[in-house]
């Protein structure tokens, strides 16, 4: 995916941003945290076409960037648990990349996971918007009320990291969060180079400050 094409790609997130803030009006989140860990949307179960909408685009559009996340370490997944597994192989701190909104700071993607089912077939786990999105585009029975606030934040706050990652690969850091800031949410990562290790996505944020250093100068 070339630069441009990337940039089309963080607009039409931007626009699915701004559809989700428009549901403040109908819909105030509210939120609950029973511990550190957890976070309850208060009105997280109220579910509409509104947020059915968000939740498909946004959840398709993980599928897309998600796999181009896999085409920049040269492989070529054909399925969410073949995207899941390369990602989450490649990038394991992934899942503590951290979200901010004006509700609450989380880790949306913190229970992400592959693993085996009660059939010993293999699974992604940890991701409930996703299992919402395939019932939804499938028409199943009751599918409808998983089209909920819960769903929708997530789902786009979960494609939100994958685009922090492939920006980071792609643009060589996230500069263009600067330029084109996204509705609902904000990134806690540093947008430009810093020495230290704090302020990085959390899988490039391992080299020491004098290894950093070096390489700027190499």
């Amino acid at each position: 995916m070339n630069e441009n094409k990337y940039i089309q790609h963080w607009n039409y997130f931007c626009s699915i941003t701004k559809q989700l803030e428009s549901t403040i009006d109908y819909v105030y989140p509210g939120i609950s945290t029973d511990n550190e860990e957890e976070i309850k949307l208060i009105h997280g179960d109220v579910y509409s076409n509104a947020f059915k909408q968000i939740i498909l685009l946004a959840s398709a559009e993980f599928e897309v960037l998600a796999r181009n996340l896999c085409g920049t370490l040269d492989k070529s997944e054909r399925n969410i648990v073949e995207i899941s597994q390369s990602i989450l192989e490649k990038y394991p701190k992934l899942i503590e990349t951290e979200v901010i909104t004006m509700f609450w700071v989380g880790r949306p993607l913190k229970d992400w996971s592959v693993n085996l089912n009660s059939k010993n077939d293999k699974k992604v786990f940890g991701i409930d918007w996703w299992d919402a999105y395939i019932d939804m585009k499938h028409d199943k029975t009751d599918s409808f009320k998983k089209a909920t606030l819960k769903n929708a934040v997530f789902s786009v706050a979960s494609l939100f990291i994958i685009h922090l990652y492939l920006m980071n690969n792609q643009l060589e850091g996230l500069g263009l969060l600067n330029a084109y800031p996204p509705a609902y949410f904000k990134c806690k990562y540093e947008p430009e180079f810093v020495f230290a290790a704090e302020g990085k996505l959390p899988d490039f944020g391992d080299k020491s400050a004098s290894e950093a250093f070096k390489e700027q100068f190499d």
